[in-house]
C-alpha cells in the first residue's frame, strides 16, 4: 500500500528555526536598556537546556530570536507594551529551547553537515541585491562574520535535519481510512439539564444549622508583616502600650487581610481556617475578647497580630443572605452536596420518563430541555473528528471534553434514557433519539486534510515535550519580571 509523507510538517516545524535566516541577513543588536525602560544593562541568565546557557548575548539564537519577533511587531504596526514584550520573549525562548534539543537530538545520532553543503547555504548571505552571489562582498565581509555565519547556518542544519526527519513519518491509506470510519456513526440526542444555580434557599440553611460555627462572623482587626521578628517586636510594643493599635496598621501592616483601617476583611470562620495555618491559634483567635491583642500568629502570607473589636455574630439562617452565603460557600467547598441533590431529582426523571415519556417527564418535573444535533465521538473536538455542533446552549459548553458525558451518551440504546450525568454547573439526562450514519468525511476527504492537521498536532507535543523536559531551566518569568519589570 502506497505511503504518504506528512511534509507540511516541515513548514511548521522549520518556522521557529528560519527566523535565525531572516535576522542574519541585517544583524542589528537590540540594546535591551532602550527597549524596556525598566530594564538593567546586565542580562540575566533566562535558562537552560542541559546545561547550555540561553542567554541575551550578542550572536545567541535567542538574541535573533527576540530581534525578529520585535521587527515583527513593528512591522505590522502593533503596539510594544510590557505584555508584548514578555510574549516575545517568551516565543524567543521556546525558540531558543527547541534549537538546543533539536541539536543535541541529532548530534546523538552522530550526524555533523558537510562542509560542502555549509557552505553552499552560506552563499546568500554574500548575495547582491539581485540575489546573486557577490565576490566582492565576501571579501568584504569582516573573518569573525562569516566565522559567526558559518556557526550559525551550521546550527540551522542540524536543526532542520530534526525536523525533516520528523516531517518524514509515514501514514497509510488504512489509517484515514480508520479516521474517516471513527466520523461515521453520529448520534442525536434529547437532553433534560437540571441546574445546580437553582439550590433552593431551604437546603442551604439547612445545611448552615448544621455547620453553623463556620458561618459565625467575628469582630477583628488585623495587622499583618512580613517577617515574625518584625511581627513579635511590634506585638512586644502593642502590649507595652507604646504604640495604639490603630496607628501600628497604619505604620507598619501590608492590609493583606484588612481595609486601610485594619478591619478584617474576611470575618466568617471558615474564611479565618483558609487565613491562620494552626487549628489552636485559630481557636484562640476566635475566643478573643474585646478589647485583648492576640500572639502573633502565622497566617498564610505573613504573620498577623489580631484584636477583637466586638463580640462574634451568630448566623441567622432564617435570613435570605445567610442562605446566599451558605450556597456560594458549598459551591466552592461542597459541590457535590448540591450536586446530589439533583441526581436524586434527575434519578426520579429518568424513572418518569422510562414510564410517561421523555416530554411528559419534562412537563411534569419542570425541567429545562434541548434537542441536541448529531454528532460523532469527538473527545477534545478534534478538527479531523467531525466536529460537536451544540449551538448557543452554554450548558453542554464542556460536554467535547467531558469523558463522562461522551461515555454514557455513546452507551445508550435507541430510545434508551441514561443515568444522570454531572456537565459543569448541570446535572442532565439523556434520551437516544436516533443513530445515524455520516458519510461526509471520505478517506479521500480527509486526505487533504490529514497532513495540515497532523503536522501541528506533531509541533505542539513536540514543543509540549522539550518544555517539560527536567533538563530544562526555566527562568524567563522570574528573569523578565525582576529585570525588566521592576520600579
Amino acid at each position: 500500500m502506497k505511503k504518504e509523507g506528512r511534509k507540511p510538517v516541515t513548514k511548521i516545524l522549520l518556522s521557529a528555526g528560519s527566523i535565525i535566516i531572516l535576522v542574519l541577513a541585517a544583524v542589528s543588536f537590540i540594546v535591551i536598556p532602550a527597549m524596556m525602560p525598566n530594564a538593567q544593562k546586565q542580562m540575566p541568565e533566562f535558562g537552560s537546556y542541559k546545561g547550555k546557557k540561553i542567554e541575551y548575548v550578542q550572536g545567541s539564537y535567542f538574541t535573533n530570536a527576540v530581534e525578529y519577533y520585535v521587527s515583527q511587531q513593528k512591522n505590522q504596526r502593533q503596539n510594544l507594551d510590557d505584555g508584548a514584550y514578555f510574549n516575545i520573549f517568551n516565543r524567543a525562548f521556546r525558540d531558543a529551547v527547541m534549537m538546543l534539543a533539536f541539536a543535541d537530538e541529532v548530534k546523538k545520532s552522530g550526524y555533523k553537515p558537510a562542509k560542502p553543503l555549509i557552505e553552499r547555504s552560506m552563499l546568500p548571505y554574500f548575495s547582491n541585491s539581485n540575489g546573486v552571489y557577490s565576490a566582492k562582498i565576501f571579501r568584504d565581509t569582516p573573518e569573525s562574520r562569516k566565522v559567526e555565519i558559518r556557526k550559525q547556518v551550521e546550527e540551522q542544519l542540524i536543526y532542520n535535519r530534526y525536523a525533516q526527519d520528523i516531517s518524514a513519518l509515514k501514514y497509510s491509506q488504512a489509517e484515514l481510512a480508520f479516521i474517516a470510519d471513527m466520523n461515521k456513526q453520529t448520534r442525536a440526542f434529547d437532553a433534560a439539564f437540571f441546574s445546580t444555580n437553582d439550590y433552593p434557599k431551604s437546603e442551604a440553611a439547612e445545611f448552615g444549622k448544621k455547620n453553623a460555627e463556620l458561618f459565625t462572623k467575628y469582630d477583628l482587626s488585623v495587622i499583618t508583616l512580613a517577617t515574625e521578628s518584625e511581627a513579635k517586636k511590634l506585638a512586644q510594643r502593642l502590649k507595652n502600650n507604646e504604640l495604639v493599635f490603630t496607628d501600628a496598621v497604619t505604620e507598619y501592616s501590608t492590609n493583606q487581610y484588612s481595609d486601610e483601617k485594619g478591619i478584617l476583611n474576611n470575618a466568617y470562620h471558615y474564611q479565618l481556617k483558609g487565613i491562620i495555618k494552626s487549628e489552636d491559634a485559630l481557636k484562640k483567635i476566635t475566643e478573643l475578647e474585646a478589647g485583648t491583642i492576640s500572639d502573633v500568629t502565622e497566617t498564610s502570607t505573613g504573620f498577623s497580630i489580631f484584636t477583637a473589636t466586638g463580640p462574634a455574630t451568630k448566623a441567622d439562617f432564617s435570613d435570605d443572605s445567610t442562605a446566599d452565603l451558605v450556597y456560594n460557600y458549598m459551591t466552592i467547598y461542597e459541590a457535590g452536596i448540591i450536586e446530589e441533590y439533583f441526581i436524586n431529582i434527575a434519578k426520579d426523571f429518568s424513572a418518569e420518563a422510562s414510564l410517561n415519556g421523555f416530554k411528559a417527564a419534562s412537563v411534569k418535573f419542570n425541567a429545562e430541555t434541548a434537542e441536541i444535533p448529531a454528532f460523532p465521538i469527538n473527545y477534545g473536538n478534534s478538527q479531523l473528528l467531525g466536529s460537536i455542533q451544540f449551538g448557543s446552549n452554554p450548558k453542554l459548553a464542556e460536554a467535547q471534553s467531558n469523558e463522562k458525558f461522551l461515555t454514557t451518551a455513546f452507551s445508550l440504546a435507541e430510545k434508551e434514557i441514561s443515568a444522570p450525568t454531572v456537565l459543569g454547573k448541570n446535572v442532565v439526562v439523556l434520551q437516544l433519539k436516533e443513530i445515524k450514519t455520516d458519510e461526509t468525511l471520505s478517506p479521500e476527504t480527509l486526505q487533504f486534510m490529514y497532513p495540515y492537521y497532523t503536522s501541528q498536532f506533531d509541533t505542539d507535543a513536540i514543543q509540549s515535550f522539550f518544555m517539560a523536559s527536567p533538563h530544562l531551566k526555566n527562568n524567563l518569568l522570574n528573569a523578565f519580571f525582576k529585570y525588566f519589570m521592576s520600579n
